[in-house]
């Protein structure tokens, strides 16, 4: 977990977990597993710190990845990839993984 300062210094939180195996970045099964794991860490993380503003993950599975948020007052992520669900090759889609950090800092400058 990082935290992030806006430009109001207010501190925003992105978690992130991996998996190397490049043998699981097909399998469905793992993609929900990250996305449950990202889920609890950062509920569980958020409720610690009291805190009640977005907070945003990434799940990264040997070459892919995926963005998502935890909206304020929420116990779901929401995926922020322009094509729902659709994970990113951090080599190939280097652009779309570029905008969607950016999307997230944008997101996290704005609160």
């Amino acid at each position: 977990m990082a935290s992030i300062h806006n430009e109001r210094r207010y501190s925003v939180e992105v978690c992130f977990v991996a998996d190397n195996r490049v043998e699981s970045e097909c399998s469905h099964q793992e993609w929900k597993d990250a996305e449950d794991q990202l889920t609890d860490y950062m509920t569980t993380a958020r409720a610690d710190k009291s805190s009640h503003k977005a907070w945003y993950g990434i799940a990264a599975i040997g070459h892919y990845c995926r963005f998502y948020e935890l909206r304020s007052g929420e116990a779901t992520l929401h995926d922020l990839s322009q094509d729902d669900r659709r994970r990113l090759h951090i080599k190939h889609n280097e652009l779309e993984v570029d905008a969607s950090l950016c999307k997230i800092f944008d997101l996290i400058k704005a609160q």
